[in-house]
């Protein structure tokens, strides 16, 4: 089977700031500002021939670390 690498990246926003992004369940490196709270994520990713689904997970520093899901799905 045929793969290939695609750079996934965004940005994660919270008032209480970013502890980390996930991209497949692996630490997507970043920047932190402080100036407005938000963290500018990439990863490289490797795709198959067919569906591909990525994961994504941002978790706050918040207290109770709330985090948000999303999953990109590339055909």
């Amino acid at each position: 089977t045929a793969s290939s690498r695609f750079l996934v990246h965004g940005s994660a926003y919270d008032k209480d700031g970013i502890v980390n992004v996930t991209v497949n369940g692996e630490i997507a490196p970043g920047v932190f500002r402080n100036s407005n709270m938000s963290y500018h994520w990439q990863k490289w990713v490797e795709l198959k021939s067919g569906d591909n689904y990525i994961p994504i997970e941002a978790t706050d520093n918040h207290l109770t670390h709330n985090n948000v899901n999303k999953i990109i799905h590339i055909f």
